[in-house]
């Protein structure tokens, strides 16, 4: 299912300025933490400078602290229009589909329902209505802004120091690697998950509808066989994605933890063999500082793209079953 006909083929006029706005936030708030760490170097350097014989270090120290209150407060109002904005389209969205849905089910003919349960159709409403708003609204502006700090990342660290940035790169292949390990346990399983549990739950209704039926034929014990049988699918499922998940996870943590040794130790090596970064502007420590963390930055947001993409792939799933339903054509005209 295409994200953008999932976003837009029931949005109106508002709805589209809204996640345009949404959509440029997320860039801007994405941008501001690298730019909060280069900034945080130039304050670690005025730290340095900034001594009782020198007061022009401690006017610098001063002005930098300023600029990062002045960022702060930038980002407060960015991420409050940010949610706000994503949020309202992702309820309208939902809202339209929803009513939609209901009208596209109670329209269908005799034929189509032999093959779909009607017991199940408000639980699938519910469920994959949700799953499309969490896929079209935070989701979607929580992937934008990994894109927009990994640009903007990698792009201030190596503007500030492109030779320990080249060094630092060695690791996104391994940061990406287990990213994606991760995106892909969350992946699994997510149409299987969700059909699983529309189906336990039509059953359940079924039961419960006709529960006088079930227990004057004494059908209780087969009913919850049926019941379980769906739910222990998705309950193995679930268990697999857990169990990858974890082990990316700890893999993350490992791979930090050599990734701050590494760059103190080439940080190091630039500065007492004074290779320069740019011309005449040497490896300070608040530079490497920041170049670290905007590395970090960028390859912490590079893996962290696949949990989020375990929403939109989820979203996009209940989307096309969404989307199925509406677009199916009666059998008899």
């Amino acid at each position: 299912m295409p994200l953008g006909d999932l976003m837009f083929r029931y949005a109106d006029g508002t709805d589209k300025i809204m996640s345009a706005l949404a959509i440029l936030t997320s860039i801007i708030f994405g941008a501001s933490m690298p730019a909060f760490m280069v900034i945080f170097g130039e304050l670690i350097d005025s730290m340095g400078s900034s001594t009782s014989a020198d007061a022009s270090g401690f006017d610098n120290l001063g002005g930098s602290s300023m600029i990062m209150v002045y960022v702060a407060a930038g980002m407060f109002v960015v991420a409050t229009v940010n949610q706000i904005t994503f949020q309202l389209f992702a309820e309208n969205i939902q809202h339209k589909i929803r009513i939609v849905y209901f009208k596209s089910c109670l329209e269908k003919d005799a034929t189509w329902f032999d093959s779909n349960n009607p017991n199940e159709m408000a639980s699938r409403i519910g469920s994959e209505c949700k799953a499309i708003e969490r896929a079209v609204g935070e989701k979607i502006g929580q992937i934008l802004q990994c894109i927009s700090s990994v640009f903007f990342g990698f792009g201030f660290s190596f503007v500030w120091g492109w030779k320990l940035t080249l060094i630092l790169m060695a690791f996104i292949p391994f940061i990406a690697m287990i990213g994606a390990w991760i995106a892909k346990a969350f992946m699994g399983g997510v149409s299987k998950n969700l059909k699983a549990y529309a189906q336990s739950a039509g059953y359940a209704e079924q039961a419960l509808s006709a529960i006088k039926v079930v227990q004057t034929y004494g059908q209780e014990m087969m009913e919850i066989k049926i019941y379980n049988k769906y739910l222990v699918r998705a309950k193995e499922s679930h268990k697999k994605q857990l169990f990858t998940t974890s082990i990316g996870v700890a893999a993350m943590y490992t791979i930090l933890n050599f990734f701050y040794a590494f760059t103190f130790y080439w940080g190091g090596y630039l500065r007492y063999n004074k290779i320069l970064a740019f011309g005449t502007f040497e490896y300070t420590g608040g530079r490497i500082v920041a170049i670290m963390f905007c590395v970090l930055i960028g390859c912490m947001r590079l893996g962290s793209i696949g949990p989020h993409l375990q929403a939109i792939s989820e979203g996009r799933v209940a989307g096309r079953m969404t989307f199925d339903v509406l677009d199916a054509v009666p059998q008899v005209q």
